[in-house]
This record gives C-alpha cells, structure tokens and sequence, in this order.
C-alpha cells in the first residue's frame, strides 16, 4: 500500500468535495489507465481528508506498471493495493472439490474439460482464465477489499469521520479481453458480499469498455472480444436474476466462499464504446475517469446533483418485455478547464526565456559608468596607500648607535626585513578587501543585473590594476648600494645620509612589491571569473537557444491542453476564441517587477558563484537557468491558481460581456454536438411502459461569484438549447448548479435505466455481439477450443431456458395464460431466426442439414420446472430430432444447486421423441374455456437476440 504524507497541494485544494468513501477497482491494464487519470489529474485537486477516502484496487494477471506506485506516491494521501493474480496447475487443486465447487471453476463440452490455466501474457483472451484467478484468489482480494474498505471508511488524519454505512464501489474493466470478461462477475459478486459482510450499505457501479471501432484488430480477434463481451454481461444479467427469485437463495461457490447473490447485486453498468485499440487506446479510460471523478464528488457541482437525482431513477431495477434487468446506462462527462497549472508553465517558459535573453544579451558601459568605476568603485588606485609603516614596525627597526659601516649594513637589512614583515601582513589584509570590493561589484543590481556588463566592469577592473603595475614600474628605485670598503672611506654624516637613503629604498621596493602582488592575484582572479562568465553565458546561450526550440509550439499558449483528450477542452481553444492572442493578456498576472526580481536574486547568486571553482561554472549556471524557469512557473501558478474560469475570461475580454458569453456558447455547443451514449436513443422500445423509458440527463456546473456572472452563464446555455441530438434523446439544457470548482465548466451526460437488449452494438443479429457468441459457443460445442462461458454453472445460467428466473414467464404462469405474441416465446416460428439449441437452414448461422441440439438443452420432460406440468408443445424448439453428437455426460443435477431443472439428457442419448411425450390435455370443448398451452420460457441469448427482432 503506498502512503505518503509530503504530497503536492493543488492551489484549489482546500475544499471538502467528498462525503462518502469511494472504492475503486480496476481491473487489467485497460482499466489502470482509468486509476492512473484519476491518480494524475483528479486526486491533486482533493485535500488531505478526501483523498484519504478515496481507495484503488489493481487487479491483473499481467505484473502491474510501477507507475502505478510512482504516482500514488507523489500526488495523493489515497490508499492504493495493486495485485498480479497468479495461480498454479489447477488439476489436483480441482481433485479435490465438491462437484458444485467444480461446476464453478471447470467448463465441460463433448471433447473433455477444460480448466482455468495460468499464462505469462494474462489471460489470453480466455474468459475462464481470468475467471479462475478471481476465484483461486478470492481470499486475498477479499481481504485487500476489507482492508481499503476500513481505510477510507476510518476517521482521517483532521478527525473527521465520513458517513462509513454508504460506500461507492466503482468496478473499471475491458470486455473484449480475458481478464476483465471474465472477472467481472466473481469481483461483484465478491464486492456485495465484503459490504453484507461489514453490514455496510453501498453502491456498485460497473464502467465496461466496449470493443467497438477496434481498428486494425484482425476479424478473427473481433469475434472473440464480441463473445465475450456479450457473454461477460449476459452472465452478470443471469446471477442478478438469480437474486431476483425470492423463492429460493442462490449461492456462487467461490472457493472457500459461499456468496449469497443479493437482488441488487449491481446497481448500474454504464457500457462505454468508441474503444480504440491502437494509438488511442489511453482515450475511453480517461474518459471513464472523468465521469468516476464528477460522480464520486459528491458535496461539489454534478456529484451532488448525481446523488440527488439517483433516487428518482425509477428505471433502474425494473424488467423489460424480455425480463433482462434495466440497470444498463451510459455516461459521457465533459469538461471546460481554464488549465492554470498549464498555462502557468506556458507563461513562465515564455517569460523565462525573455529575461534569461536579456541577461546574456551584449552590453557596455557608457564613459559616465566607467568614470565611476574607475574614480570612486574601483580601489586599484587606492593600492599604493595600502601599505605603511606603523609606529610600532619603525621601534622595531632602531637607528644604528654606533656608525660604523658593518653597524649601517646591519641596520638596513634589519629594517628591510622588518619592512618587509610588515607589508605582508597588510598584503593579505589588502587582498581581503580588494576581494570584498569585487564581490560587492557582482552583487550590486547596477552592475550586476546581466553577465555580459558584469564582465565589462570585470575588465575595465583589470585594466586599472594593470595601469597600477605600469605606474610601480616607472617609480621603480634605482639606487646604487655601497659595499663596507666604500662606506669605510666616507665619513659618519655622510654614512647616516646613506643609512636614510637606503632605508626609503628598501621602503618603496617593499611597497611596490607588495603592491603588484596583490596587483597580478587581483588580475588573475578577475580573469578567472571572466572565465567563469564566458562559460556561463556559453551554457546560458546553449539552454536559451533550447528553450526556443522546445518551446516554440507551446500547446498551453496554443489553446490546447498538454494531455490532450477528446472529451476535455481549453478554455481558450481556438474553436471557442475569436482571437487566439487574447490569452496573452494573462500574461501580466505576473509583474515586470517579480520577473526582474527573479532574474536578480539568480544573478546574485551567480556572482556568488564567481568565486568558487573555475570548472563549477557551466553547472551553475545550468541550475539558476532552471532556478529562473521553476520559480517563474512556481510565480505563475500562484496567481493564476487564484482565478477561476469566468475571471480568466473575464479578464482576457473585459468589459465585453457578449465576447465573453460567446466563448462559454461556443463550449456549450461543442458539449452539445459531442454528448452521446452506447444507448439506443428510442422511448419506444418499452412501449407504453413510462417508467421503463429511457432516462436522460444532463448536469451543468460552473463556478460563479455573483449574480451578474450567473446570468452571463445562463444566457450562454439557453442559446445553446439543450445537449444531444434531436429527436427521443434530446435534453433540456436543465438546471444550473454551483460548484466550488474554481477551473471547470462540466457537463455529465447520462443515460440510465434500459436492458442489455437495448444496446444496438450487443443485439445485432447480423454482425454484433449476439451473433458472434453464438458462433463460437458453436464451435465450442462441436470442435472446442476457446470456451464461452467462464464455468459450466455460469454457461447453464445463460443457456439453459427455464433455469433462472423469468419475471414475465412466472407472471404469465400463475395467471394461467400466455401474454404477448407466439413469437415471444415460439421462436421458431419467426422466419430467419434461431435458437442456439437448434439450427434451421433459415438461421443467421448458414445452412443446415439437420437441427442439432445443443448442450445444455433440457430434457421433454413433463415435470420440467417452469412449465406448469404441461407437456411442450411442438412449437418448443427444443423437441427437434436429431443425433445426439457428445460421446460423454454433462454434468449431472447436483451439480446445478438451487435449481429445480433436471440435467441435460446424457450425450450419446438422443431426446425424448414427440411419441414417448404423455397426451397434450385438452384445450378446448363444449362449456370449457380454452387454456393456451406454456411454451418454454426463453434463455438470455435469445431475449436479447428476439428485442432487436421486435
């Protein structure tokens, strides 16, 4: 679990925005981008006590990326487990269960039995195989469920405790694939039975990816993410009716687990297509993780809404003609950012790169600047005074008592070594201060505010010490010294003459000296930090000229986003903004004077730097070029952190109300045009059903301060009229709401409360989902190979007519007629359609010679469940003769718990015959009323298959 506490704060961050805790799961790689959006763009902008309500699950049978951790760890407080489902050989693992166990873990066909296997590229496209990992690993998942579960549900780190009895579990997943396919299922089912576990009330939802548009994905390929998408749903479908039959519990055998299946298993699955396989692949989980983020944002704009509104979702729950569940929806969120963050980096690039220019541009001083620095900054001339003879240095060199010419040699050696002893004491003194003027120099903002003038007083510097070295030398002493037989020839006054003579020799050598030393260090080291400025302006030039080439077609100064998506847009997106440059106004969010101030305070230091080491200068200069990109950017983000959508556009166009509700019209229309769903847009498939209609809504927050910016909005919208095409799914533009989100206009388009069947992609027969499930389980059945179904119960469920619950059947049976037309539950006598349990030359399958039962077809038998102790009539078409092709078994009635349908008859054994049937009763006569016969109810493929027939 990855936990950090030192964690990166959106300026917008403060606000409480969660009032329930929230459980995401992903699962497969897919589904990761969806956790990864939402770790990388939504969970920043959450404070501390939200996202520590915020929980993520990773699930895959492929090891998981590390970026997964990486970015947990940088951006949020948020719980996160990520887990690589494994699994070993399961043949003596199988062994060992009881045969209901097994009818949940193996599939079975005529060719043998096949079991869940692990491989090294996930689950390979085998539903079973993801199926498997979720239920050999169902005690781990269950515990990393009650472990986030307590986490996000606890009291966070302010003390404050969420409302822990409600809780969100959002489920992500691919269903083209293996994993998420097969999964799916097990998770909900293991998901409702942790929160019953907890006795803690809650919400699932489900964001399935449809394989839709898969691009160059070969045919053979789109058959099989087709199956088994239709067939992840459809076994869904058949354990939440299963829950529906109140008459008897329902148990998925999930290892040592025995989940009860609740009614409400699953409160609603949004189906989300456009999934692109290719390089667009990252698109549908980004938008998945916008929608989980408006709607798990509850105490802010469209979440709020979202949990107001759910309760008057009437749809939900009920049962179309065909008894599928209506719990299908779809959600399209879109969004209109003003990116400050972004535009923040674009802005400070800009700026950056113009003052970093103008700190390395050429510049020279004028002849008033150099008469200053030569007269009064500059203290070469200052030098030859410098050095002097103390009181206490003369006492330390006495006169000669006695003037003999040894007495007079001694006295001036010893007065020149005491001369000399004195001068370099003040030679280092004169140093340091010399120094000090220089460093003074390179930090003073006259000379110092560029590199290039620097450098120029650096060098008028050195020409005036050098002017001091010509000046030593033309003083230079030029006396002629006296040997002991000279100066025993003259006399004592002329010997004192020579005594003070020589001494002031000895004086001004000394100070000359000792004045070009410190002369030439002076010289050396301003030319070492001439050096060190050329090298510097060499690597500054070097990063200027890349910062232009990297920067020329900034996206942010462009009106695009720097993570472009299809359902996010600029603000200032060209398409909404006559004048693309009126961005640029927002470029004195940040003054002259705070750039200025930037660049001096990284000048400053580089003139700091000046005097360290010599082979240091192009690394420093490198890190304050970077200092004065990051601290402009840091300067950016600060104010325009601290402007919300309407002042940015307020301030681009001021004092122009019309331009500034064109721009919010124009994103309004665009909103419009892209809203749409996976959902057929036609009231009229539930008839004169009002409740079961389809259900859309749209959802608009924004962020304004006043009145007046309430109406400009407003106005905006009403232009607009309403979002989505027009016709039966068009939405009233609806009401305006609040939000505390300073940065966005968002729209949630949804649509709720419709069956599978009213999924066009799913229930066309001619190329859609049903139609290639029903070709491989074909081929299933008849040569193996890739398996439907995840396990034998799930594919009996789906397959089997009469083994779960039917609303509309058990209606028509206790009234004792059959409602709606024969063609409802006699489909064979609908021309050009088929049942998957036998096949007529009229079906979409091709040609046949015969009509083969399928396995899993029910025995004639007169006791069968469901059908009232009638016998089948003869439009049942699961009466057709024919040899029975399977050489082995199915599985036998126990191992089918909770239903009262015998077993399948034994391969080999061809079914019950119209002449073994007992004798029809009678249905009509003199004073009796005629009783329509029952016919079979029909199974989940078929319902869907016969609602786009209808």
């Amino acid at each position: 679990m990855a936990m950090n506490n030192s964690v990166r704060r959106a300026p917008n961050a403060a606000a409480q925005r969660l009032s329930r805790p929230v459980l995401n799961i992903y699962i497969g790689t897919k589904a990761a981008l969806a956790g990864l959006w939402i770790a990388k763009y939504e969970l920043p902008f959450l404070n501390r006590a939200d996202q520590e309500r915020v929980g993520s699950l990773y699930l895959d049978l492929e090891p998981l990326s590390e970026d997964i951790d990486r970015v947990h760890r940088e951006v949020s407080d948020s719980p996160m487990i990520k887990t690589t489902l494994r699994f070993p050989d399961l043949s003596q693992y199988v062994e060992g269960l009881t045969q209901e166990q097994r009818s949940w873990l193996q599939i079975s066909n005529p060719y043998g039995t096949r079991i869940p296997e692990y491989t090294r590229m996930g689950a390979g496209g085998i539903r079973q195989n993801g199926h498997g990992a979720i239920w050999y690993n169902s005690p781990i998942i269950a515990q990393h469920l009650e472990a986030l579960i307590h986490n996000i549900s606890a009291v966070d780190s302010a003390g404050h405790a969420p409302d822990a009895d409600l809780i969100t579990i959002n489920i992500v997943c691919f269903l083209g694939g293996g994993t998420g396919s097969g999964a799916l299922p097990a998770i909900s089912a293991l998901a409702r039975h942790v929160l019953r576990a907890q006795r803690r009330a809650g919400n699932i939802f489900i964001f399935a990816m449809m394989p839709v548009n898969v691009g160059n994905v070969a045919p053979e390929r789109q058959i099989l993410q087709k199956s088994n998408s239709l067939a992840a749903l459809l076994e869904l479908e058949a354990l939440m009716l299963k829950g529906d039959d109140k008459s008897q519990a329902f148990l998925f055998e999930m290892g040592n687990l025995q989940i009860r299946v609740p009614s409400g298993l699953v409160d609603e699955m949004f189906l989300l297509d456009d999934t692109q396989l290719g390089d667009q692949v990252d698109q549908i989980p980004q938008l998945i993780g916008m929608a989980i983020a408006m709607r798990m944002q509850n105490l802010t704009g469209i979440g709020k809404r979202e949990q107001a509104v759910r309760p008057d979702l009437t749809a939900l729950q009920e049962h179309d003609d065909g008894g599928l569940i209506t719990n299908v929806g779809s959600v399209c969120p879109l969004e209109v950012v003003f990116p400050a963050r972004d535009l923040a980096v674009g802005f400070a690039r800009r700026r950056a790169q113009a003052i970093l220019r103008d700190a390395i541009q050429e510049s020279t001083l004028d002849y008033r600047e150099e008469d200053l620095l030569r007269n009064q900054i500059c203290p070469a001339r200052k030098l030859m005074e410098a050095f002097r003879i103390t009181d206490r240095e003369r006492r330390a060199a006495p006169e000669p008592r006695r003037w003999g010419p040894s007495e007079v040699i001694q006295g001036i050696d010893r007065y020149s070594t005491v001369i000399e002893q004195a001068f370099a004491e003040q030679r280092q003194e004169a140093l340091r201060d010399h120094i000090a003027a220089l460093d003074a120099l390179a930090q003073n903002p006259n000379w110092g505010r560029s590199l290039t003038r620097l450098k120029a007083a650096f060098l008028l510097f050195a020409s005036e010490y050098k002017k001091v070295k010509d000046l030593t030398f033309a003083s230079n002493p030029s006396m002629t010294r006296w040997g002991p037989d000279q100066l025993a020839n003259e006399n004592e006054r002329k010997r004192k003459a020579y005594y003070q003579q020589a001494c002031a020799e000895e004086f001004q050598m000394h100070r000359i000296n000792s004045t070009n030393h410190v002369a030439d260090l002076m010289i050396d080291e301003l030319t070492k930090r001439v050096r060190m400025i050329d090298n510097m302006l060499a690597a500054l030039r070097l990063m200027q000229q890349r910062w232009e080439a990297d920067h020329v077609d900034s996206p942010e100064m462009s009106g695009m986003l720097t993570q472009q998506h299809p359902y996010r847009h600029n603000v200032f997106d060209h398409s909404a903004i006559a004048d693309p440059n009126a961005i640029n106004a927002l470029d004195t969010a940040v003054t002259v004077a705070e750039a200025e101030k930037i660049l001096k305070d990284a000048m400053v230091r580089m003139a700091m730097a000046l005097s360290g080491d010599e082979r240091d200068a192009k690394a420093i200069a490198q890190h304050e070029a970077n200092a004065i990109m990051d601290n402009m950017v840091i300067t950016y983000q600060q104010r325009l952190g601290e402007m919300r959508l309407l002042e940015a556009i307020g301030l681009v166009f001021p004092m122009d109300r019309g331009q500034q509700e064109q721009v919010l019209a124009n994103h309004m229309r665009w909103m419009s045009v892209s809203a749409r769903s996976t959902l057929r847009h036609d009231p009229s498939l539930w008839g004169d059903q009002a409740h079961r209609q389809l259900e859309v809504r749209a959802h608009l927050a924004v962020d304004y301060e006043d009145e007046r910016e309430r109406q400009t909005v407003e106005r905006a919208r009403q232009s607009v009229s309403g979002f989505g095409d027009r016709g039966p799914g068009y939405v009233p533009p609806g009401e305006l709401m609040h939000t505390n989100d300073p940065e966005r206009l968002q729209l949630l388009f949804s649509h709720h409360g419709v069956s599978l069947s009213a999924v066009p992609f799913l229930a066309d027969a001619a190329g859609g989902c049903v139609k290639s499930l029903k070709d491989r389980q074909r081929i299933w059945e008849t040569q193996g190979g890739i398996p439907v179904f995840t396990c034998d119960m799930l594919q009996d469920l789906v397959l089997r007519p009469g083994a779960f619950y039917d609303p509309l059947y058990d209606k028509q049976q206790k009234a004792g007629t059959v409602g709606g037309s024969a063609q409802d539950y006699a489909p064979m006598s609908a021309p050009g359609t088929t049942s998957p349990y036998a096949e007529t030359t009229a079906g979409p399958h091709g040609p046949a010679s015969s009509a083969t039962p399928f396995y899993g077809m029910p025995p004639a038998d007169p006791t069968m469940a469901g059908s009232g102790g009638m016998p089948p009539t003869p439009n049942d078409d699961f009466l057709v003769s024919g040899p029975a092709p399977y050489p082995t078994p199915p599985p036998a009635a126990q191992d089918f718990p909770g239903t009262t349908t015998p077993p399948p008859a034994p391969m080999g054994v061809a079914p019950t015959s119209m002449s073994t049937l007992p004798p029809s009763p009678p249905t009509g006569g003199p004073g009796m009323q005629v009783t329509p016969t029952l016919t079979q109810p029909r199974n989940l493929v078929d319902r869907v298959e016969r609602r786009t027939r209808n």
